[in-house]
């Protein structure tokens, strides 16, 4: 096992348009948030495109929505829970069905 930081080193990852090139972003983020958990991280970004962005690349393989994490029950539970999602640049769902830079922004914290 690799730890990049000692627990308490940091207090926030950032991960901007990584998991929906992920086949399992769920099992992913889980991980993810677990990790932090124990090096003591209070807060998980996660920026992932919206629908049109998403379909935009070819590359990706997960469109990571807010239905998504409901599916998976990463909204609340375990050791992290998400405290903001908001739309950006425009602060509403269905820009995302537009606008191909349209991202969805996750913030997890710890309870």
């Amino acid at each position: 096992r690799f730890d990049f930081a000692a627990p308490g080193e940091y207090s926030t990852i950032i991960m901007t348009h990584v998991l929906e090139h992920i086949p399992d972003a769920a099992a992913a983020l889980e991980k993810i948030l677990s990790s932090a958990g124990r090096l003591k991280i209070g807060r998980v970004v996660v920026i992932v495109p919206c629908r049109k962005g998403f379909a935009f690349d070819g590359t990706h393989k997960v469109l990571v929505d807010r239905k998504y994490l409901e599916t998976y029950g990463l909204m609340d539970g375990g050791a992290f829970r998400v405290s903001e999602l908001r739309y950006f640049p425009l602060n509403m769902l269905p820009a995302g069905d537009i606008f191909t830079y349209q991202e969805m922004h996750v913030v997890f914290v710890t309870p």
